[in-house]
């Protein structure tokens, strides 16, 4: 299964980056964090070993940012190429999304189409990102999206 940790304060992006390091044998095949700047998420990803990202991005990343999130892969579903790395970007640019695990949504992801969402990639992953969308669209409330994403669409345990 996959590493995801999330870093608020002080150089949140190299700490979140830092931490992916201290979880490689949780994935190496993908690696990728989102985080602030100037009021917009900005995700850097690539289908890389934490190793190799940190190698090649840690001086040029936002260290400014207060707030991270990062994940490193081992792939259950999808190949490993970028559009399957994480985290996955809101289309509407409002949030990013990291999971870890299988949430068996194939069967949302044509009618996640038809409503405009736009699903680059193979991962269920990125299905929950497009579903939680819709969630909040439903009740413009980020809460209660997430915890309609986890009532109808996740099993399993949650750690907050």
């Amino acid at each position: 299964m996959c590493g995801i940790d999330a870093v608020y304060g002080k150089n949140a992006v190299l700490k979140a980056l830092l931490i992916t390091l201290g979880q490689i044998e949780r994935g190496d095949k993908g690696t990728g964090v989102a985080y602030m700047c100037n009021g917009e998420i900005k995700v850097l990803k690539e289908p890389i070993s934490p190793i190799k990202f940190f190698a090649k991005h840690y001086k040029t990343i936002n260290v400014n940012s207060r707030v991270a999130i990062a994940h490193n892969r081992m792939p259950s579903r999808g190949k490993i190429a970028y559009e399957n790395t994480h985290p996955f970007l809101a289309c509407d640019g409002s949030f990013a999304l990291a999971h870890n695990g299988t949430s068996w949504n194939d069967d949302e992801k044509e009618y996640l189409r038809m409503l405009g969402h736009n699903i680059k990639g193979e991962t269920d992953s990125e299905i929950l990102t497009h579903i939680l969308e819709e969630y909040y669209k439903a009740t413009n409330d980020y809460v209660q999206a997430l915890e309609k994403l986890v009532n109808y669409n996740l099993d399993g345990a949650i750690v907050v």
